[in-house]
């Protein structure tokens, strides 16, 4: 940057690419800069040239930038809008998806560090890193989730000067399939579909052999206290008295059925 006031005219000379971002302040003793960038970090120095004069000592600062203010959360994708809690995602067993968890804008990217936990326990996860046009570099950490667990992102980073802690989590909740042909663990074989089937058809043709009986035999009359008088002598249903005779009619049949014994004999 060159930025350049001269005392006797009072005229200010700055450069292009600090155009309404930079000027001089108190007495021309403080330098304003705004809208600070990656691109603005280095060395500034003070230089007064009075001529005719002893040269004023040169007066140099380090500016340093840090493109994440304090407390940044890492952000985790997928955000699982698809349920009513969108710090939770649910999904059905045998299945899974992944999870990212990123840092955007960061400089200076050392000491920068995304680390995901399961339930407390560290685990395993791939990178990606991505250099932005401004200087800036986006770091991610992707894992699988395929099991229920608390999910969780922490991110180490540099702030001012002042190394950064801070976390973000998601909750991932297995919901068991109520089909069980999509579950490839849980799939029936061929042969034991097939024997549940025949059970069943087999079940399903003894009651309705039961249910067959049992209407013919009501059809037929059947009555115990004729079960011993042969079906072409009983008499017939509708025939029976229904009060006072029915002892005698009953006797009578049973002396009938004696004689044809006896004739038979």
């Amino acid at each position: 940057m060159s930025l350049r006031k001269r005392h006797d005219t009072g005229i200010v000379t700055i450069a292009a690419e600090y155009e309404d971002r930079a000027s001089l302040q108190d007495d021309n003793s403080t330098l304003i800069l705004r809208n600070i960038t990656v691109a603005d970090e280095g060395t500034y120095r003070c230089v007064v040239d009075r001529q005719g004069q002893i040269a004023v000592t040169n007066t140099e600062t380090k500016l340093n930038v840090f493109s994440l203010r304090p407390d940044t959360l890492p952000v985790i994708t997928p955000n699982c809008t698809w349920t009513v809690d969108a710090s939770s995602c649910r999904i059905h067993d045998n299945q899974s998806f992944n999870l990212t968890c990123t840092l955007p804008n960061v400089y200076p990217v050392e000491d920068t560090e995304l680390i995901w936990y399961q339930d407390g326990q560290r685990v395993s996860s791939t990178d990606d890193v991505t250099q932005n046009d401004d200087g800036t570099t986006d770091i991610s950490r992707q894992i699988q989730v395929s099991e229920t667990g608390n999910f969780t992102c922490n991110a180490t980073y540099l702030s001012v000067n002042v190394k950064e802690n801070t976390a973000a989590s998601v909750e991932a909740w297995i919901t068991l399939s109520v089909d069980v042909t999509t579950s490839p663990g849980n799939n029936l074989k061929k042969g034991q579909i097939a024997g549940i089937i025949v059970s069943l058809v087999g079940i399903f043709l003894v009651i309705m052999i039961l249910c067959i009986y049992i209407y013919h035999r009501k059809r037929r009359g059947y009555n115990p206290i004729l079960k011993d008088i042969p079906l072409d002598t009983q008499p017939d249903k509708g025939l029976l008295p229904s009060t006072d005779d029915f002892d005698d009619t009953l006797v009578a049949v049973a002396k009938k059925s004696a004689r044809t014994r006896k004739s038979t004999h």
